[in-house]
């Protein structure tokens, strides 16, 4: 008697599964990487983000105050500054007429000339001090004849997109100010 041999054509139910599986569980961790990946890249966009227009409106901030000219009808001479508060800043500007930095909401404004031109939004913190020739601070409200003493302002600027929060902060010297400056 002739055995006759069958011919075993596809897969077992078994293995079918057990590639399914196999093939299931690299495919979970292969997306848990491309998602944790995509999250890293957001979360750095996201920051740098935040901390260039952090930048970039600081660095404005700093050329604007430097800029600041020395009050025409002082003497000693004194900046031609209209009034510093813990978050704003006003100035003559000469022919440019009055400048200021303020926060109204969560948006930095600079007014110039009665322009107002937008330098940050989502800004959540923003202070001024102003300090001495000594380095000591001034009073927190300045105006008027207290003024003239301001040598230097400490600008501090926060901003908060997507949960990240960036803070920066610089100290101006006004150059008008500055031993050797023409007015």
């Amino acid at each position: 008697m002739m055995r006759t041999r069958t011919i075993r054509r596809g897969f077992t139910l078994v293995e079918a599964i057990s590639t399914m599986v196999i093939l299931s569980v690299l495919g979970v961790v292969t997306s848990r990487l491309i998602f944790t990946a995509s999250d890293v890249y957001l979360t750095s966009a996201a920051r740098s983000e935040v901390s260039s227009v952090a930048s970039a409106s600081l660095e404005r901030i700093v050329a604007e105050l430097r800029q600041v000219p020395v009050r025409s009808s002082s003497s000693p001479a004194a900046p031609d500054l209209t009034s510093i508060t813990p978050s704003s800043v006003a100035w003559n500007a000469g022919g440019a007429g009055a400048k200021a930095i303020t926060l109204s909401g969560n948006d930095l404004n600079l007014t110039e000339g009665g322009t107002t031109a937008r330098l940050a939004s989502n800004v959540t913190a923003f202070s001024v001090a102003a300090f001495d020739q000594s380095g000591a601070a001034l009073a927190a409200n300045l105006s008027g004849s207290a003024l003239d003493a301001v040598r230097t302002i400490e600008v501090s600027v926060t901003l908060s997109r997507s949960g990240l929060t960036e803070t920066l902060r610089t100290r101006v010297f006004l150059r008008s100010m500055q031993q050797g400056a023409t007015p």
